[in-house]
């Protein structure tokens, strides 16, 4: 959301989404995920990274869809 410039928050409308950072993370909430997920939070995470390379790899100009041809 960031990225995309959008700055309300999609649950209660603040403008608070370009402000967010490292620091504003539920850690309580993220390990008792982690506890009781395991399964779905591990989908998640390479779901975000997944995302997350494929934004950098677009910002470099590279095309994240074609395959890579070493010669």
């Amino acid at each position: 959301m960031q990225k995309r410039g959008q700055a309300q928050c999609p649950m209660c409308r603040s403008p608070c989404v370009l402000l967010a950072d490292r620091s504003n993370v539920d850690w309580a909430l993220l390990n008792f995920m982690r506890d009781w997920f395991p399964e779905e939070s591990a989908v998640k995470l390479r779901q975000n990274e997944k995302e997350a390379t494929k934004e950098q790899l677009e910002e470099m100009g590279i095309d994240p869809n074609e395959k890579c041809i070493v010669m």
